[in-house]
């Protein structure tokens, strides 16, 4: 009697069901017990059936490995889509981050500190992006230095 079992979480690397992967769990004369993870081929070198292959089938079933591998690349999909969601939300915190950072250094610049054109300085705190908080910093202190003149709107 084998001192060893498989884990019933086997599955194909192969589309084509020749190279199983498994766990083997291994009982030690000292009570412990050692696991091994391996590559069966259904097939030797020489073309000859692999009774380890066989063994691992018999133990765990076709059906039985079908199913985990299923269960596995379903679990995988699940798995990729979680990640991309967490990169995309940790990629949007640090466009967010650099933003206020940017809205930061924007504010210690003298003559946008010292503006008293509210309309501008608020405009610039909602800047949703780089481009627009470059091109409002840019209106604000060329009004600042007198490079535009403001446009008074006559009552008619």
């Amino acid at each position: 009697m084998p001192n060893y079992h498989f884990l019933d979480n086997a599955f194909w690397e192969k589309d084509d069901k020749t190279l199983v992967k498994c766990i083997r769990i291994t009982k030690l004369a000292d009570g412990r017990e050692k696991k091994d993870i391996l590559s069966i081929p259904k097939f030797r070198a020489d073309g000859s059936s692999n009774p380890q292959f066989e063994e691992v089938v018999n133990a765990l079933t076709m059906e039985g490995i079908d199913r985990t591998h299923q269960e596995r690349l379903e679990r995988k999909v699940v798995e990729k889509q979680q990640a991309e969601v967490i990169e995309s939300q940790n990629r949007k915190a640090n466009q967010l981050e650099d933003l206020f950072t940017l809205k930061l250094k924007a504010f210690e610049i003298e003559t946008i500190k010292l503006s008293t054109n509210r309309h501008l300085r608020s405009r610039l705190r909602r800047a949703q992006n780089e481009i627009e908080l470059n091109a409002i910093s840019t209106l604000l202190i060329g009004e600042e230095l007198g490079y535009f003149t403001k446009v008074e709107e006559e009552d008619e």
